[in-house]
């Protein structure tokens, strides 16, 4: 059981819109941890692919991603998380998220699992 774990966090993300509708990002994630005393580090890279689009006037964002996750301790590639989605985005004032993820752990139990989430989004201000 974990008593005390505390956890330092860096992140970079590089975006790039090789096409007027087409992102693409590369996120690279750090974790250095310390768990109850003793330290852990957890590298993470996602790579991220969204396309705009817009259907008898209603915008669309599918999108696709990968994310594999590197642990120091066991100095293995032990996790890949998959997932597919596409965002609706409303008069700027909302983006409903469907999506789809696939997830798999070798040093989990179980392995794998499989995800279906809906998130909304709500944007304030001016």
């Amino acid at each position: 059981m974990v008593r005390n774990e505390d956890r330092l966090t860096i992140d970079v993300t590089l975006n790039v819109r090789p096409l007027a509708r087409l992102l693409l990002q590369d996120r690279n994630w750090v974790e250095l941890r310390w768990i109850d005393g003793t330290y852990s580090t957890t590298y993470r890279n996602m790579l991220w692919a969204q396309a705009d689009f817009r259907i008898h006037g209603i915008r669309l964002s599918p999108y696709g991603a990968a994310e594999l996750f590197y642990d120091a301790p066991s100095g293995s590639w032990n996790q890949e998380w998959y997932t597919a989605g596409v965002q609706w985005p409303s008069h700027r004032i909302f983006i409903l998220d469907i999506y789809y993820r696939r997830e798999h752990c070798s040093a989990c139990i179980p392995q794998n699992w499989n995800v279906g989430g809906v998130t909304l989004n709500f944007f304030f201000g001016k």
